[in-house]
């Protein structure tokens, strides 16, 4: 009896650790290192921007899987938005997800800096969601002094 107890417990065990969700730490809070980690994760991940202000020239397009998008806090992780405003629509953004129909995808915990004085255009949003996602939360962001709208949705 004791044998079939432990092994229940041991195979649950293994169970519950292999259903956590991944942390893929980006190198750096620098546009290409979180592309990279964002291109790296899979459903249920955690994709972490690390501390650092780093300054982003041009626009981060993604369509990830259901993830998580995370800094290490307010003011700890900062990025800058210093794209040219002098293109039309996508190509003046930070960064703009297209979410999937499935699965809860979440962004959170940093900072996003408005920077850039580049061109006049009033453009969308610094941080642009699209897709067909019905499961998205946006929490714990400082936007501070953003130059456009903050954050708009699109999509179904």
């Amino acid at each position: 009896m004791r044998f079939l107890v432990s092994l229940v417990c041991m195979i649950s065990l293994f169970v519950a650790t292999s259903a956590q969700a991944a942390v893929i730490t980006a190198t750096s809070c620098n546009r290409g290192h979180v592309e990279s980690a964002i291109l790296a994760a899979v459903a249920g991940d955690i994709v972490e921007i690390p501390q650092g202000t780093c300054s982003w020239t041009s626009t981060l397009v993604v369509s990830p899987p259901a993830i998580t998008i995370r800094g290490v806090g307010i003011d700890l992780t900062v990025i800058v938005d210093n794209v040219p405003k002098t293109g039309d629509g996508i190509d003046a953004r930070v960064l703009v997800i297209t979410t999937p129909a499935t699965g809860a995808f979440r962004v959170h915990n940093m900072t996003l800096r408005g920077g850039s004085t580049t061109g006049t255009q009033n453009t969308d949003g610094f941080l642009v969601f699209g897709g067909t996602s019905r499961s998205l939360r946006v929490d714990h962001l400082k936007f501070d002094k953003p130059k456009q709208n903050g954050i708009v949705f699109n999509g179904a």
